[in-house]
């Protein structure tokens, strides 16, 4: 509605209140008032909003307008509604001085000689309010970490070398790596070879070369993942025995000697070699469905020695060109340089140590590793060991 057409009807809501004055029998309807948004609302741009009136016939139309400078013009056509309320969608002029005026028929009048005619009235918001944009917030991006270069291994150290195997062992420093290369190359010369990758967190390597005895070589390790590789670790050296000759047997003009019988029983500290009784003291015991016992009481009748390396909590059993070697709580033990299972078949058959600090090691595999005969009997839990010179 433009604002000389306006202007008219609110001149003619004039001149009707001038004629109401005179004119009896007017027809008025109760007080015309717009109830909101009427001052202190907020209106968001885009939703809908429901405004209302009172004092209107059902049946009148009324026009919507719209101010964005608290009253002083409106200037924006919302449309038109009936039966009091008048639903529109909120549009794009975000302001804090918008006012809502609405023009149309409130009632009628009796005009003599014209007869009835329609009153039109017009009320506005009492106060302004706000229309409101709400501001869109672009989500942030979350980028994937990135791996970052694992930290360099430490602590490279040998752990036992053979004439067949070079056992190394080394400290992991980080908790990314993807997993670490070994490299070895020939003391004193210059290259370096890969001679494994293994998997993250595994910390020993098992190298059964092959080598050359009486040979000297390097070992290093770095850590890697899909960053790229660690610094190396230190540098150790590792010598190659070789292997003690074997001397051609020399014929025995004596007899050949008597072989040796050892009996013994789980749970019971007495014994016999050759029947003749003896006490241990400590009894042997079964433990991962294995005997083990203090074994100087079965190296001792065979005449092997024994020995103890509290650094490392090793035990060695020599007889004759055999070297056995066994680690404690290790379930792998060195056969004249030679890495072998204690148990292939059950992984927690390994040495130990029970109170008051006796080293319990296991019967059948370092009896048969000596070349005797073990004998396992269920009915009274005893074995027998059988040694023939």
């Amino acid at each position: 509605m433009k604002k000389s057409v306006r202007k008219a009807l609110l001149f003619l809501l004039t001149l009707s209140f001038l004629l109401l004055a005179v004119a009896p029998g007017t027809a008025l309807a109760e007080e015309f008032r717009l109830v909101k948004p009427n001052g202190g609302e907020t209106l968001l741009v885009g939703a809908s909003y429901t405004l209302t009136w009172t004092g209107a016939p059902d049946s009148s139309s009324m026009e919507v307008w719209l101010s964005l400078d608290s009253g002083a013009s409106y200037d924006i056509s919302l449309g038109s509604g009936s039966n009091g309320s008048f639903t529109f969608t909120v549009p794009d002029h975000p302001t804090k001085n918008a006012r809502i005026q609405l023009i149309g028929v409130i009632g009628s009048i009796n005009i003599p000689l014209v007869g009835s005619a329609p009153l039109l009235g017009s009320d506005t918001s009492d106060a302004d309010f706000t229309i409101m944009k709400l501001a869109v917030i672009q989500p942030i991006p979350i980028l994937p970490l990135q791996p970052v270069i694992p930290n360099a291994p430490t602590e490279l150290r040998s752990v036992t070398s053979g004439t067949e195997a070079v056992q190394i062992s080394w400290t992991d420093n980080s908790s990314t790596e993807a997993g670490f290369r070994i490299q070895r190359r020939t003391s004193g010369s210059g290259s370096w070879n890969q001679v494994a990758e293994v998997a993250a967190n595994q910390t020993s390597f098992i190298d059964v070369g092959p080598h050359t005895a009486g040979t000297g070589y390097e070992y290093r390790v770095l850590a890697f993942n899909s960053a790229g590789e660690s610094g190396y670790s230190n540098q150790i050296s590792v010598s190659i025995p070789v292997p003690p000759v074997t001397p051609e047997p020399v014929p025995d003009p004596q007899p050949s000697p008597e072989p040796v019988l050892i009996r013994l029983k789980i749970g019971n500290r007495s014994y016999s070699v050759n029947g003749s009784p003896g006490q241990m003291d400590t009894a042997p015991m079964i433990i991962g469905g294995r005997t083990l016992l203090p074994i100087r009481y079965v190296a001792d009748p065979l005449g092997a020695s024994l020995g103890w390396d509290k650094l490392d909590s090793k035990a060695s059993v020599q007889m004759g060109a055999t070297l056995i070697d066994l680690w404690i709580g290790k379930n792998q033990a060195m056969v004249n340089g030679v890495p072998r299972f204690i148990d292939p078949g059950n992984a927690s058959v390994t040495p130990l140590i029970v109170p008051p600090g006796r080293t319990m090691l296991p019967l059948r595999f370092i009896a048969e590793a000596l070349g005797c005969d073990v004998v396992w009997n269920p009915g009274d839990d005893s074995v027998t060991i059988t040694w023939q010179p």
